[in-house]
């Protein structure tokens, strides 16, 4: 029994020390001492469903730093759905192949081995820490809907994302260090499109949109092409195959345009500063803004009609200078900003209301020469 072995301790009482390649289980889950001090996680116990590695694991009184996922570790795992893989650096070959149902990785590891997650159902994948991908790594994994990776890629193997393809705005983004690295995707039915980085404008011919998020993709309407009378605001607009929801209006998009004469805003959760001031023009703005930025439509002489039935926000002289011959608040409007209706008079009978959101919300209000009077 003791033959081949080495033992340490005190106190008369001595424990087995294990030599490189020996093996232990803990919580579940084999190790393997790979060196001084530290293992590799090598098997797992029938029935896991959930991996979650510790950064150190004790076997016999010592301690062992987990720097790694072995050869083959969990091959063919049919019960394996989710994997925190802690702080291992390096993550072996077919150490996850054919994992049928695995669905959600989180790993920091630089190194990733051949076909270790070949024929995986992996929906997402952050490789932003990773430097060395292997060949066929993620091969047939036609589940990815989102990939990061690092700035700091320097290899990818061959046929490393066989079956998905990458595509950007100039069409094809080739699968290796040059195509990838620093990027990141999105997409669905093994098409992933990089994603643009905040800040991005793009264009659809009429209107220009900058991105303001990416997962979720959403950007705003910040400015626009030639003349423009009847602006209709896209639920969606299309940047390298990729779609973003529109969002907001940005600061000045139309800021002085002197010929939009309506506008549709879609569904659009808010208006910028001074987004429409002085378009001298407008008559009528379709909209469910919650927020409507300071002098959003300051100068707009000519507008009479506006749907505020969903603001929760006005800001300061958003409309001031505006002869508005109607006005519906909304029930949940929680501020007015100073000046927002400067030169409207409002009134319940005889009285003059201030436009403060206590005395505008849930209120409708009609009339003319810039006095309007409560309807309900």
């Amino acid at each position: 029994a003791l033959a081949g072995k080495t033992f340490a301790g005190a106190g008369g009482i001595l424990s087995e020390r294990l030599s490189v390649g020996g093996s232990f289980f803990s919580g579940g889950l084999q190790y393997t001492v790979a060196g001084s001090g530290s293992v590799s996680v090598t098997g797992y116990e029938e029935g896991i469903t959930v991996l979650i590695v510790p950064d150190t694991v004790s076997y016999a009184g010592t301690d062992y730093s987990v720097d790694s996922v072995g050869t083959r570790a969990f091959y063919r795992c049919q019960t394996l759905a989710y994997a925190d893989l802690g702080s291992v650096s390096s993550v072996g070959e077919r150490a996850f192949t054919r994992c049928s149902a695995l669905a959600a990785v989180k790993m920091s590891a630089a190194e990733i081995g051949p076909f270790c997650f070949y024929g995986c159902p992996l929906r997402d994948a952050d490789l932003s820490s990773a430097v060395s991908i292997g060949q066929s790594a993620f091969g047939e994994c036609r589940s990815l809907s989102s990939m990061v990776f690092s700035d700091l890629l320097l290899s990818v193997g061959k046929n490393a994302f066989e079956k998905i393809s990458f595509s950007g705005p100039g069409g094809a983004i080739s699968a290796d260090v040059q195509g990838l690295a620093g990027k990141a995707f999105v997409g669905e039915n093994s098409v992933l499109y990089v994603c643009p980085e905040i800040g991005t404008s793009f264009s659809d011919g009429t209107l220009v949109y900058t991105v303001t998020s990416v997962m979720p993709n959403e950007a705003a309407v910040t400015g626009y092409e030639g003349t423009i009378s009847a602006l209709a605001v896209p639920l969606e607009a299309e940047y390298g195959g990729m779609p973003f929801s529109v969002t907001s209006i940005g600061d000045q998009a139309f800021f002085r345009c002197g010929t939009l004469v309506y506008a549709y805003l879609g569904g659009v959760g808010s208006i910028g500063f001074k987004a429409f001031s002085y378009c001298t023009e407008l008559v009528y703005v379709d909209s469910s803004a919650e927020t409507i930025g300071g002098y959003a439509f300051f100068g707009c002489s000519k507008l009479y009609g506006i749907d505020l039935s969903s603001a929760e926000t006005i800001g300061a002289s958003a409309f001031s200078g505006v002869p508005l011959s109607s006005a519906v608040f909304s029930d949940g409007l929680l501020d007015v900003g100073k000046n927002a209706f400067y030169g409207l008079t409002f009134r319940d009978g005889s009285k003059d209301l201030s436009p403060t959101a206590g005395n505008l919300a849930g209120k409708s209000f009609a009339g003319s020469g810039k006095v309007l009077s409560l309807v309900s």
